[in-house]
């Protein structure tokens, strides 16, 4: 840590930017030109881009691989079915194609049309298949991406909680280290007063024995021929003590600079760490503002799927009547039915009934309400809204010709509001028994909004 060098580490694996797959460095160029995840051309001419691994079943789909007469050259006649199914390890779409026996050649002026149009939904149901497998596959690497950089977060998160313990770590062990010269140099500097005050008694004894002893001469010249000696030697002793004292000082000096040094090493790797971690960081919220944004639009393509038709009719079918009757009679269970719009981007409806009644029609009715959901276009629509219609039971016998439907006006409308007419219509369970509108053990309610002139929301 002295000297600012340790162990580095060196990266040999690379991740293929298609499939995501670690390979070394010396293998990554040989595994692009053969991966399975390369884009390349129909051979048959369709003029799209198919990945190399669904290459196979995607000529036994394309329809530029068949002839004039709608056969294909592959097909044997005695085959009176094949099914070629491809099915991959990772999230893709299964592609199943059934090809029938050829079928005798149709003669009209309609034939080229229906080709041409059977080419153009073969073209489209292509590019969406392969637009879908690339969205998959970038959410998958996106995915990935952000685990990945989770982990080097927490890596250098660790890695930046050690330094900090060792910094701290070093720089109380340097303030131990100075608070022990400071104390040494403190001792020394006691020791240093002591030396030169006990230098400073020695040197005034000898004057004192010289004028205490002045009347006998013979002591005065003893004293006086010994007292040359001390003299000679103190200065000397000072002189020493000082040299190693100043020795001892430059060392500790240096010392301290030593320490101050490495602190501030290590408190420039802290700051670059720093760095790096905030760097890790933003890319990891640019990454999960990506995500969200990807299944912002796959949430979106799943509530249009979800919607059966926008021409505001809807049929629902109710199978399992007797059992839904008794569990609606045991429970006052309310079925719900599919959902659908009066137009596209119009109001988000639903159709609600209890097959055993509710209130005061309880045991004797059936109750059919119609109600309006929140939607995601519900800012550009006018509140509140009116939307009125009729409510069908359709009748099943035999013969349609004779078929004779039960029909009620209805009035869509959301739970809050509040209308005094058509907020639920009833219908005799006389009546859903009679006739044909229960058959195999099933009933079908219908509902069809009226379509006011300006094409709006009745208000």
């Amino acid at each position: 840590m002295s000297d600012g060098s340790g162990p580095r580490v060196k990266f040999t694996k690379t991740s293929c930017y298609l499939c995501s797959e670690w390979l070394s460095d010396d293998a990554i160029e040989p595994h692009l030109q053969e991966c399975n995840r390369v884009l390349d051309l129909c051979p048959e001419g369709c003029g799209l881009l198919v990945l190399r691994r669904d290459l196979a079943s995607h000529k036994n789909r394309c329809a530029a691989g068949f002839s004039e007469d709608g056969e294909t050259a592959t097909v044997n006649h005695q085959q009176a079915t094949t099914t070629t199914t491809t099915i991959n390890r990772s999230d893709t779409p299964v592609f199943l194609r059934v090809i029938s026996p050829p079928e005798p050649t149709i003669v009209g002026g309609d034939v080229n049309e229906l080709r041409r149009m059977l080419l153009e939904m073969h073209r489209a149901l292509g590019e969406e298949m392969v637009l879908r497998t690339e969205l998959l596959a970038q959410v998958r690497r996106l995915k990935q991406r952000l685990e990945l950089a989770d982990q080097w977060t927490v890596k250098v998160n660790e890695a930046l909680v050690s330094m900090n313990k060792l910094v701290n770590e070093e720089a109380n062990r340097r303030s131990a280290a100075v608070r022990s010269l400071e104390h040494r140099q403190e001792l020394l500097e006691a020791w240093r007063l002591d030396i030169t005050t006990r230098f400073n008694v020695i040197e005034s004894k000898p004057s004192d024995v010289r004028e205490g002893s002045h009347p006998n001469g013979g002591v005065r010249s003893s004293v006086e021929g010994g007292s040359g000696h001390p003299e000679q030697e103190c200065p000397e002793l000072q002189r020493m003590v000082v040299e190693n004292l100043v020795e001892r000082q430059a060392k500790t000096a240096c010392r301290v600079q030593d320490a101050l040094r490495q602190t501030f090493e290590s408190e420039e790797r802290v700051q670059v760490l720093t760095g790096q971690v905030e760097k890790y960081r933003r890319e990891t919220y640019y990454t999960k503002q990506r995500l969200d944004g990807l299944q912002a639009q796959l949430l979106h393509e799943d509530r249009l799927s979800g919607i059966s038709n926008q021409n505001g009719r809807c049929v629902w079918h109710i199978g399992g009547f007797e059992q839904r009757f008794t569990e609606s009679q045991e429970h006052d269970t309310m079925l719900k039915g599919p959902l659908f719009t009066h137009q596209p981007f119009g109001y988000v409806l639903q159709m609600e009934v209890s097959l055993y009644g509710i209130g005061t029609w309880r045991g004797r009715n059936m109750i059919v309400g119609l109600t309006v959901l929140r939607g995601p276009h519900d800012t550009l629509l006018q509140w509140p809204c009116r939307l009125p219609g009729t409510v069908y039971l359709r009748d099943q016998p035999d013969d349609r010709a004779t078929a004779c439907d039960f029909s009620k006006a209805i009035l869509a409308k959301r739970h809050s509001q509040q209308h005094e007419r058509h907020q639920y219509v009833y219908i005799p369970h006389t009546t859903v028994r009679s006739q044909h509108f229960v058959r195999d053990d099933a009933i079908f309610l219908e509902v069809v909004l009226d379509r006011p002139n300006d094409g709006d929301a009745v208000t």
